[in-house]
């Protein structure tokens, strides 16, 4: 278990995005991370803009939109965002919105690529490939 950090590390360790994740990294991974509550309508990430950390949610409810389009909503413990523009080192592909009072804790790019590493990419990958996953679905049926 992570020291100084019991809640976060039991609020994430069985989520979805990070069950797989080997026990080292994922306790490196929570020491890295430093919590960040969010004002109703706060504009947290900004297409065309460089991202310099990645966000996982602990609670409340991010729109993510694209050209101002609403593409989904993240709402789920555990949902990550960010991550994209950290693995392109390019700008964000959307906005990211507080839709209501909401906290997530923040991982800055400086500390994501001090845990880095081969198994750290391959679970990025993972995490990337399901959103991609459940974005396609989300289109295929609308």
């Amino acid at each position: 278990m992570s020291e100084g950090k019991p809640q976060i590390y039991d609020i994430l360790r069985n989520k979805r995005a990070f069950s797989h994740m080997p026990e080292q990294m994922f306790s490196k991974l929570i020491q890295a991370m430093k919590p960040q509550r969010f004002r109703k309508k706060q504009v947290v990430l900004k297409q065309g803009e460089v991202s310099s950390a990645i966000y996982i949610i602990l609670k409340g409810k991010f729109a993510v939109r694209v050209s101002g389009k609403l593409i989904y909503n993240l709402t789920r413990t555990g949902d990550i965002f960010g991550e994209i523009s950290f693995i392109t080192s390019d700008v964000c592909t959307a906005d990211i919105i507080a839709e209501e009072e909401s906290v997530a804790e923040v991982i800055s790019t400086e500390k994501l690529q001090e845990i880095g590493g081969m198994e750290f990419y391959i679970w990025l990958c993972r995490v990337l490939a399901e959103k991609l996953t459940r974005t396609s679905k989300m289109v295929k049926n609308n």
